[in-house]
């Protein structure tokens, strides 16, 4: 049997999930945090906290991570209309021992719903981006607001498609209609995940992100804009990114890895129609801390430091992760999913870290 997880049963489907969220008594003392940061302006509690997953897909499981200590929480991308995502399966481990190079982009890794052994947590998932009807997602944002505490920042989290839009840049017009019905101070446009309107991965065109940004920033000038990216095998499309976009809040970077994922028969893991799925977890740090430093660098160059914040995200599955990313990369803040659902309590052991320093 696959471990048992109180965040999410990845032996069952996105809807079972949805209905049986995390029980808030679970929770353990959170210490006080001696490690506050500041990021869009404002000062956070700590500089952990979680992206948008299916671990923040309703306002029951953000009050839970904000209650565990998470303190820079993005909701579960939302779109401007109601989509039910993929089939069964959505989640499982990979095997995949050693710190991925852009090399091993082709490889095959095999996914399970048990967990290897004699290496760090990683796991690929396909979900499709399910969303709930704007007015759902809506209310959900403002019912969340409520359990977030002083030293907490939640992120709204939305992705366009041409599902029931003609144009990518009219999805963004209706998707900023919506925000518009929202409290959310700060907005991510999610351009890292396979978009299933026949797009792809919309970070990897330039051209096209920029427009789909400053049309954003356009439609809703009072609002912080943040750009989710995945990783680019040309890390000179970085500089190019941030030269195009010098007026986003921040940017949170990488999203996951799309590899082909394959069962112990050697059959596609996911069924015939996705052999690929999005690799993250500790596999993934090595190249996701060299992109997020190349960020920070790159925005300190164009003299943006202060008014563009670089959110670290990917193989963060432990306290020392974090301070890799902190320390080395000069982040702003970070954000862990698959380290978080591994061990629930790793805010908690983060402060705990540096309770022992101080």
């Amino acid at each position: 049997m696959a471990l048992e997880n109180s965040l999410y049963d990845i032996t069952q489907p996105l809807r079972y999930n949805q209905q049986n969220p995390p029980a808030s008594e679970r929770i353990l003392k959170l210490p006080d945090s001696p490690i506050k940061t500041n990021i869009f302006g404002r000062t956070l509690n700590s500089p952990l906290g979680i992206p948008a997953s299916p671990l923040t897909m309703s306002p029951e499981r953000i009050k839970d991570l904000a209650l565990r200590g998470y303190d820079l929480i993005t909701v579960k991308s939302s779109r401007s209309h109601f989509h039910t995502g993929n089939d069964f399966p959505h989640w499982m481990y990979v095997d995949s021992p050693n710190q991925l190079t852009v090399a091993n982009f082709d490889d095959e890794l095999m996914g399970d719903f048990n967990p290897f052994a004699n290496q760090g947590v990683s796991t690929a998932n396909s979900f499709g981006i399910a969303s709930e009807d704007p007015k759902k997602w809506i209310a959900d944002f403002e019912e969340s607001q409520q359990y977030i505490a002083p030293g907490q920042i939640l992120i709204l989290s939305v992705m366009p498609s041409t599902l029931q839009s003609e144009t990518l840049i009219e999805d963004i017009q209706k998707l900023a209609l919506q925000i518009e019905q929202t409290t959310a101070e700060i907005i991510e446009l999610n351009l890292a995940c396979p978009n299933t309107g026949g797009h792809g991965l919309i970070y990897q065109d330039l051209e096209l992100s920029t427009r789909l940004l400053k049309e954003l920033q356009r439609l809703l000038p009072g609002r912080k804009i943040v750009a989710k990216i995945g990783y680019y095998p040309n890390q000179s499309e970085l500089e190019q990114f941030i030269f195009l976009n010098q007026e986003l809040a921040g940017i949170a970077s990488t999203n996951t890895f799309a590899m082909k994922i394959v069962d112990n028969h050697g059959a596609p893991a996911f069924g015939e129609k996705r052999l690929k799925a999005g690799v993250s977890g500790a596999t993934i740090k090595n190249l996701s801390l060299q992109q997020a430093g190349n960020l920070v660098d790159i925005r300190n160059k164009y003299g943006l430091k202060g008014s563009m914040w670089i959110i670290g995200i990917g193989g963060i599955v432990k306290p020392t992760d974090i301070e890799q990313y902190m320390y080395i990369a000069k982040v702003d803040a970070v954000q862990s999913a698959v380290g978080v659902w591994n061990n629930p309590n790793l805010a908690i052991d983060y402060r705990n870290l540096h309770m022992q320093e101080a």
